[in-house]
């Protein structure tokens, strides 16, 4: 298997017909994890490898940016997402190789023969939190970080 880079993107889209409880963003309720939702897709070279219309974005968020933090400070290790949704076990995953970083999923929508570069993934992953974010503030005045 290859690594091939700019081959990922991570796209979402935060369900904006829900009501989010004021109070529960002011005292920094965890159940805010589980409110945030909407549509997640992980293409691979165009394609649709990964797709949840109702996938917890923030949760998702939270334990992507944990996984970044720890990968930033050296500490290079599997990102595995388990959800408070499901108990089938981590719905996604980035999984190192010796020669690369293999994205997986429960629900995946076909085999992926490539592998990613480190780089490429942490790049397609920053791009993503930083969106999520941002919408998060100027949509519902919530600071991700205050989460983790």
């Amino acid at each position: 298997m290859d690594c091939i880079p700019n081959k990922i993107e991570i796209k979402f889209k935060i369900d904006l017909d829900k009501t989010i409880e004021h109070e529960l963003v002011m005292t920094r309720n965890f159940k805010v994890l589980a409110d945030i939702e909407g549509e997640l897709a992980i293409l691979i070279n165009g394609r649709i490898f990964f797709y949840d219309q109702y996938i917890l974005l923030m949760e998702l968020g939270v334990a992507l940016t944990k996984w970044l933090r720890t990968v930033k400070l050296g500490m290079v290790e599997n990102f595995q997402y388990h959800t408070m949704d499901h108990d089938d076990g981590p719905i996604l995953g980035f999984i190192q190789d010796q020669d690369g970083w293999r994205i997986i999923s429960i629900w995946q929508k076909f085999d992926v023969g490539i592998k990613f570069d480190l780089h490429t993934l942490l790049n397609e992953v920053d791009k993503f939190l930083e969106n999520i974010k941002n919408q998060l503030m100027n949509r519902y005045n919530i600071d991700m970080d205050i989460y983790i």
